[in-house]
């Protein structure tokens, strides 16, 4: 079994292997990666920033843009891994949107991985998307998942045109799909971070540095918050449920 020690290692191992900070660790937000993060407001998608420049190409091609959703300061941070053709994946991608949209206060980021070709475009729309804005990142991930889970047949590429073309950002989509090799050093990152994780069934949620893999309803993923919400709170040397009545 993997313990919480090595799970965090791991991490740390696999962003150095790139030349990434070992004090960012997979925490390297939108607002490091120049990208302006977004916390979730009232109505869910709310406003969030664009890149300052809407060009094709990538001025930091190496640095790897993680997408990430929630408040950046919550106290419990959850890693996702995940495909876009994974069933399991779309009930727990349904269980986040829930869990996000009843305004709990995690901060999460979204690892695609891509087990077939059209879930690897995906992946790279994704990645692309939030690098524009992370509220068409949101609007893609979550509607093509709850799409898959109602067995609903979505054309990736067109819902990732209408997304773009709804926001007036057509062009830096297209200029950026044309060079998305330099906007998705994130994705082989993702892959080797999971082979080193020895996952073997997706999704994988990491929590607070703690391994779960193959669960996706919300029980279960609520179970995990509270856990960690849990072991926060006696790290600061408050006991759960202390002072409160039966």
């Amino acid at each position: 079994m993997m313990t919480r020690g090595k799970v965090a290692a791991v991490f740390r191992t696999v962003v150095w292997s790139v030349g990434v900070s070992a004090a960012l660790g997979l925490q390297a937000s939108a607002e490091t990666a120049g990208l302006g993060g977004t916390e979730l407001p009232e109505d869910f998608f709310g406003k969030s920033e664009s890149m300052e420049a809407p060009v094709g190409h990538n001025p930091e091609p190496g640095f790897p843009i993680f997408p990430r959703v929630g408040n950046l300061q919550a106290p419990v941070s959850i890693e996702y891994f995940y495909s876009s053709d994974c069933e399991s994946c779309a009930d727990a991608s349904r269980a986040l949107f829930t869990l996000l949209s009843q305004g709990e206060d995690v901060n999460v980021t979204f690892h695609g991985v891509g087990t077939s070709e059209e879930a690897y475009v995906d992946a790279i729309g994704e990645v692309v998307l939030f690098s524009i804005d992370p509220k068409l990142f949101e609007l893609f991930h979550f509607g093509s998942m709850m799409a898959f889970d109602q067995g609903k047949t979505l054309n990736s590429v067109t819902f990732m045109g209408e997304i773009a073309a709804q926001a007036g950002q057509v062009d830096v989509l297209q200029a950026r799909m044309e060079h998305y090799e330099e906007w998705t050093a994130s994705l082989t990152l993702n892959s080797e971070i999971l082979s080193a994780l020895e996952a073997e069934n997706l999704p994988v949620f990491v929590i607070n540095d703690v391994k779960y893999e193959g669960f996706a309803s919300l029980e279960d993923l609520v179970g995990a918050i509270r856990i960690a919400n849990g072991e926060e709170l006696m790290q600061q040397g408050v006991v759960p449920g202390a002072g409160q009545g039966r």
